[in-house]
């Protein structure tokens, strides 16, 4: 291994376990670490804090609790412990923008914040939260470890324009919190990436982007953000409200990160913006950014998923279509695709749907039994008002819309 990369990681290391916190394998570790070191009472405002947050988009009530202690919160974040890791080996390879200054949105407890102040030791970092509780953390944390070039403050993120002059960070950086200012991203219906449209967004967005033009230094200015985003089609949303606000993707230093999170494999894209304008469109910048460095070679890998599998597909030449299922479901206003694929020897199952699911299957068995197959995957969707329409040509498909908004 590179000897800078063997430093970065050492580094990385260090400072986790100055600051305590740790990476847990599976979701009942995490409970069980949380419920001994904080009682059961505090695991179960916990629980039903996180379960409110996923059902009612309650994020502030959710925050505020994780957040009572400094301990509590970093104990938490253990939830996200390799993400954390896996973003810090990021920004280890950022290290030569050396920026002067650097304004960290959403920064919560103060852990990313504080690894740029540490990263960073002669930079001004000031991270800012709307949440008490959150900001008293990371006021601790930073006395707790000694770091003196941060200052964070209770801070709406709309209004600090009013505080700061135009130019004066040299970086900004957003890690999943872009949507709590925002609201939910919007939910954009796509069979294929390629025929993606987006809108100019709302009055909110603008004014986000705006204040992100303003605060961000017009030389060697640069932009993170790490958001959860819905599918690909909400990243690429994303980067076309700030190319409205001429603040373009840097998609060679932009990447897309897997990690674990309580023993399940996620996916998340960094991307970075700048004010250096580039001809290509979000669409293509969006491919670029998903698959460089990647084989999607369908002979290779026999299994493809997510864009990999899309855009596999669309490059399999000469293919002729043979047999596909559409679901239509009734009460989550979405639908699923399973087809049948041939070219020459090879036969494919493409099943994808218009919210960004997507696999792609080389077939090793006759084509009957691939239909046969597929019925029978299909036919358990067959209730509660769902519609299965089977076709056997691209033109059936069509009719597959009826009394649907696709």
């Amino acid at each position: 291994m590179n000897i800078d990369i063997l430093k970065d990681q050492k580094f990385i290391r260090a400072y986790m376990k100055k600051i305590d916190l740790r990476i847990i394998k599976n979701e009942g570790h995490f409970w069980t670490q949380i419920i001994k070191k904080h009682g059961e009472i505090i695991g179960d405002r916990l629980m039903d804090s996180l379960e409110n947050r996923l059902e009612a988009n309650d994020d502030k009530n959710f925050y505020e609790i994780k957040n009572e202690t400094l301990q509590l919160s970093l104990d938490f974040a253990s939830y996200s412990g390799d993400l954390y890791r896996k973003y810090f080996t990021w920004i280890m390879k950022q290290k030569s923008k050396n920026p002067k200054r650097i304004l960290d949105i959403g920064c919560d407890n103060g852990i990313v914040t504080c690894f740029y102040a540490i990263l960073f030791p002669e930079s001004e970092i000031i991270g800012i939260g709307i949440g008490e509780n959150a900001i008293n953390c990371a006021r601790e944390l930073a006395k707790r470890i000694g770091v003196k070039n941060v200052v964070f403050k209770k801070s709406d993120f709309l209004k600090l324009r009013e505080e700061y002059s135009e130019g004066y960070f040299e970086g900004i950086t957003s890690l999943r919190s872009i949507h709590e200012i925002v609201g939910t991203f919007p939910d954009i219906k796509y069979w294929s990436i390629k025929e993606l449209i987006f809108d100019s967004g709302g009055k909110i967005e603008k004014e986000v982007v705006d204040g992100m033009r303003h605060l961000l230094s017009s030389k060697n200015g640069f932009i993170i953000t790490m958001e959860r985003l819905p599918n690909i089609a909400g990243a690429g949303w994303l980067i076309e409200q700030f190319k409205h606000g001429k603040i373009y993707l840097n998609d060679e230093d932009s990447e897309l990160i897997e990690f674990q999170e309580l023993g399940y494999t996620q996916r998340m894209p960094i991307l970075v913006f700048d004010n250096s304008e580039r001809n290509l469109d979000s669409v293509e910048r969006l491919i670029h950014l998903y698959t460089k460095n990647a084989n999607m070679d369908i002979h290779t890998n026999k299994f493809l998923e997510d864009l990999h599998a899309e855009m596999a597909f669309h490059d399999i030449e000469d293919k002729s279509f043979i047999y596909g299922v559409q679901i239509n479901f009734s009460k989550e206003l979405y639908s699923m695709r399973a087809e049948l694929w041939q070219q020459k020897e090879s036969l494919f199952q493409y099943t994808y749907s218009n919210v960004g699911y997507r696999e792609l299957e080389l077939i090793d068995y006759p084509i009957d039994k691939a239909k046969k197959t597929i019925k029978q995957e299909t036919l358990q969707y067959a209730f509660g008002g769902n519609k299965v329409f089977y076709y056997r040509s691209l033109d059936e498909r069509e009719t597959c819309k009826e009394n649907f908004n696709i």
